[in-house]
């Protein structure tokens, strides 16, 4: 029976990504982390090193909102992220001049 079983070797990310800094596959390698338990979160990825300079800058500003935000544009449908990005800021504009 074992003789049907294929191993395959697992390649590393800095073989997939050679010109990638240690920061970015080590951010990369946490990220992809299978086990969720073990992966990195929301609050332990902004001090990420590869990340910190650009969270530490708006730390002060920071808005906290006391309710949900919904996007006002149907989930069911496929938009490419260009038709996305330009719908929501149009919804965001509509709302402003309210």
């Amino acid at each position: 029976m074992l003789e049907n079983v294929v191993i395959k070797k697992t390649k590393s990310l800095k073989t997939l990504y050679p010109k990638a800094t240690e920061d970015e596959l080590n951010l990369l390698s946490k990220l992809l982390e299978f086990n969720p338990s073990k992966r990195i979160n929301v609050n332990t990825d902004l001090e990420h090193n590869y990340v910190k300079e650009f969270h530490s800058q708006y730390s002060d500003t920071e808005i906290i909102c006391d309710k949900p935000i919904h996007a006002p544009i149907d989930d069911n449908v496929k938009f490419s992220a260009k038709e996305y990005r330009k719908r929501l800021y149009d919804e965001l504009l509509k709302r402003k001049k309210k």
